[in-house]
């Protein structure tokens, strides 16, 4: 009488664990919860500044040829300084006194995790050089201090 045997040897389970185990772990790296979180910060950080940036811009528009100075505080652009993600900072300068940059200018900076986003903004509307970086007034750029930017 021939002998049927049901069931799994013994290898072939611990290859079948193998096999799930390696899938788990390339799982698990390519969807890295912190990773993730931090891009969604990032990103949500680079949208706050160019809209802050936006509204300076806008203020420059309707000032043409009145005090440039008039378009640096959040009071003066009609808007709120955003408070979210958590642990991120937003501040608006007036860069007039600087002396890299001349007169008329607004730097709007947000960071969050060691990323900072900087916009800077001209009344004249022209280029310049903010951290090493050639941008267009009202382009908003990436700067890294302390570890780098996930998003681009």
């Amino acid at each position: 009488m021939p002998k049927h045997n049901h069931g799994f040897t013994l290898i072939e389970l611990l290859v079948v664990i193998v096999v799930i185990g390696v899938l788990a772990g390339i799982t698990i790296n390519v969807i890295n919860i912190n990773a993730q979180r931090q891009r969604a910060n990032e990103a949500v950080v680079r949208t706050n500044v160019g809209k802050i940036c936006s509204a300076v811009s806008s203020c420059y528009s309707t000032r043409i040829g009145l005090n440039t100075n008039v378009c640096d505080e959040a009071s003066e652009l009609g808007t709120i300084i955003p408070t979210e993600p958590d642990l991120a900072t937003y501040s608006i300068s007036d860069l007039a006194g600087s002396e890299t940059l001349g007169s008329g200018y607004v730097l709007v900076t947000g960071s969050t995790n060691g990323c900072v986003v900087e916009c800077f903004v001209r009344n004249d509307l022209g280029s310049d050089t903010i951290g090493g970086t050639t941008a267009q007034s009202g382009q908003v750029v990436n700067q890294t201090t302390g570890s780098t930017c996930l998003t681009e």
